[in-house]
């Protein structure tokens, strides 16, 4: 930041306050407001801190360099990244196969994920995104084809060995999308439109193969179909052990009967108190319990429902009109990259809150601001040109 601002003393950057970059920073500041309003010795300076990318960010892809903008440092960067990251999940996992056994857990999820599965997965996907996207450009161009297979087939498989279920129903609505597209498209070879008809059976039929897979999309569907018949005797079935659909149904639950009592928010500083005082009536004891800090042990794993509690439903209206318009942008520039990663956003907010991590706030943040700044220096550029 500091070269950025030295730099732009210097000429070589000029500043351009874009709206869209700047709506994170007006989130951002509803989350100052009311955690200085509800200040907490050890939470708010956590709270504060935590979202300050929401900040930096803008106002680092506010100034625009003078100078050709280069994607290679960072596609490559977050690929070299994602790929180290793979290597130490991997020895994780070969350390818990030696202490309970080799099965299919002690190498998949959190055993072969050095951070939380579903955060590894979505920037592991970005990766795949960036690297498709610049498939053609020269410092993609200039490794082997084999090596860029070979890189993007171990990618695709440390995200499947994550066992995130976002991560996995999100790839499958890319992919039935992309392939409508091609499939559409009247020059796409009759081949190529076979092979779209072909690899979701065979895809279908590997998972239902593997037991695993088939059991917690079971488990899945029956959580949801009890809960749905009666919400209220599911949760008053749920006191002991709950696996993770059945902690998330609980917590949207409960988060959202805070939300309908409190509709401007409780503050990031007071959910906790406020979760943990609905769990109590939800008769879920053991999930009410809170840390030395009074939050509660699970959060609300809903991004616009964890939002909508700590500052309101203005500001997550606000932030789902953003995740609109990025999109809108993407679809409307060209940038289908830009569109697949908000839209990768959006799909984890449904059921993560996403956001509350470094590992999450740092990540998508910083790509979809750079990513709408390299949009706009084009358009000007090309505006200039023309002029």
């Amino acid at each position: 930041m500091l070269c950025a601002l030295i730099g732009w003393r210097k000429g070589e950057f000029q500043f351009h306050s874009r709206w869209i970059q700047w709506s994170w920073t007006i989130i951002y500041f509803f989350y100052v407001i009311m955690t200085i309003l509800n200040w907490d010795d050890d939470l708010g300076p956590q709270q504060i801190e935590y979202k300050l990318s929401w900040f930096i960010f803008p106002l680092l892809f506010s100034l625009y360099p003078r100078f050709k903008f280069e994607k290679k440092g960072l596609v490559i960067g977050l690929t070299l990244g994602v790929l180290l990251a793979s290597i130490l999940g991997i020895a994780k996992a070969i350390q818990a196969c030696i202490t309970i056994g080799v099965t299919l857990t002690s190498y998949t999820s959190s055993n072969i994920c050095i951070n939380h599965p579903t955060y590894f997965s979505a920037t592991a996907t970005i990766a795949l995104i960036l690297i498709i996207e610049n498939w053609n450009q020269p410092f993609i161009t200039q490794f082997p084809k084999y090596i860029k297979f070979i890189t993007i087939g171990f990618i695709t498989t440390m995200i499947l060995l994550s066992f995130s279920m976002a991560g996995f129903l999100y790839i499958a609505t890319l992919g039935a999308l992309s392939a409508i597209y091609i499939f559409l498209k009247k020059e796409t070879p009759k081949r190529t439109k076979l092979l779209l008809l072909v690899l979701p059976l065979i895809f279908i039929g590997a998972i239902a193969k593997n037991e695993f897979i088939i059991g917690e999309f079971n488990n899945t569907r029956a959580a949801v179909i009890d809960y749905v018949a009666n919400p209220a005797l599911f949760i008053s079935k749920k006191q002991q052990s709950q696996n993770g659909d059945e902690v998330r149904l609980i917590m949207w639950t409960a988060t959202f009967l805070e939300i309908m009592d409190h509709p401007w928010g409780v503050a990031p500083t007071k959910t906790g108190e406020h979760l943990g005082e609905r769990l109590e009536q939800l008769n879920q004891p053991e999930m009410a319990k809170r840390n030395g800090k009074g939050e509660v042990h699970y959060n609300p794993h809903n991004q616009y429902l964890q939002m909508a509690l700590e500052i309101g439903w203005i500001p997550a209206i606000l932030f789902l009109f953003v995740l609109g318009y990025l999109f809108f942008i993407g679809i409307n520039s060209n940038k289908l990259s830009l569109s697949a990663i908000t839209l990768l956003l959006g799909f984890h907010c449904l059921f993560e809150s996403i956001l509350q991590r470094q590992s999450g706030i740092v990540t998508f943040t910083f790509f979809i601001t750079v990513m709408v700044m390299s949009i706009f220096l084009q358009q000007d550029k090309t505006e200039e040109d023309v002029a």
